[in-house]
């Protein structure tokens, strides 16, 4: 184990702690895959998912593999749809089965930061979805 690796694992280690004090069920995992599949695992056929515009979540593939998993994915991000169909499937990302995101910030105190542009992420971070699943990178 590498130097940064242990002390990125030092760091999470603290985090999910203060995650879990403040009423989380927090993970941490020491690569990408392992929280790919994680998520993944959460996924269900004809599920309803919302994506909530995280870059992360993309980056990672997981709606393209829910998707195949038969989950339906709400994405309004998705090029092509006019203001009106962005802004119906944002409503529809707030009682979905479940919302994945990512947060601009986790504190070593276990708070999430999060700033939106339109409020539906944090909305939906906060209440509506049947399960909520934030990732967030080391960095």
């Amino acid at each position: 184990m590498s130097i940064t690796e242990w002390h990125n694992a030092a760091i999470a280690g603290k985090v999910v702690k203060a995650l879990k004090k403040n009423g989380f069920d927090a993970v941490y995992f020491s690569n990408r895959d392992e929280a790919t599949q994680f998520v993944l695992d959460s996924v269900k056929p004809e599920m309803s998912v919302g994506c909530g515009g995280s870059v992360t979540i993309k980056e990672l593939g997981i709606p393209e593999k829910a998707k195949e998993k038969g989950a339906e994915i709400l994405d309004h991000g998705q090029a092509g749809l006019s203001p009106e169909e962005k802004q119906d499937i944002r409503r529809k990302e707030l009682v979905c089965d479940l919302f994945l995101s990512s947060t601009n910030a986790v504190t070593l105190d276990g708070c999430l930061v999060n700033v939106d542009g339109t409020g539906n992420r944090v909305a939906a971070l906060s209440f509506g979805p049947k399960r909520v699943i934030v990732v967030a990178g080391v960095n």
